[in-house]
């Protein structure tokens, strides 16, 4: 496919569904399905995640169109920092599983917007306390919050619950 526009019809017609169908099942605007696949709105993470998952489409379909469209962006919808090449990423698609919005990560884990923002475009990495406070905002199981130290923050902490009053 060369736009997420011609992707989403094959998805689309794949199922049967007509736009306003997919609208539906998906929980938003009408409208919204159908520019998109004009190419009028590529849509966001969050929109996107939601057509995946009603589209019913598999792990590898996502992830190849990830990897075509949200080059960078985003790796995988999956919360497993194995998948994840940035912490950015990793942290669009912990929010985007939620179903959240990056203002209502932000208010959960009493961080600014901005700095949500930021992460996400891997334009600033983030303390250790800062991702202590989106984790459990997140409610990320220890086994998750551990691979995800491991992964991007090696040597310097394994665990938060080993040093709680400095990283809470």
């Amino acid at each position: 496919h060369h736009s997420v526009g011609s992707f989403l019809t094959a998805c689309r017609l794949a199922t049967n569904w007509t736009v306003e169908e997919l609208a539906d099942v998906v929980g938003m605007r009408k409208k919204t399905p159908g520019d998109v696949e004009h190419n009028l709105y590529q849509g966001d993470l969050l929109t996107w995640r939601r057509l995946c998952v009603a589209l019913e489409l598999s792990q590898q379909t996502q992830e190849a169109f990830l990897r075509k469209f949200f080059a960078g962006r985003l790796d995988s919808f999956r919360i497993d920092p194995a998948r994840h090449h940035m912490r950015g990423s990793f942290l669009i698609a912990c929010r985007v599983a939620k179903g959240w919005t990056q203002a209502e990560l932000g208010k959960a884990a009493g961080i600014r917007t901005n700095a949500v923002f930021a992460i996400e475009h891997n334009r600033y990495n983030g303390e250790l306390r800062m991702w202590r406070r989106l984790c459990v905002a997140l409610e990320l199981s220890q086994q998750t919050q551990e691979a995800f130290l491991r992964k991007f923050f090696a040597g310097r902490l394994d665990s938060f619950s080993l040093d709680r009053k400095s990283v809470v």
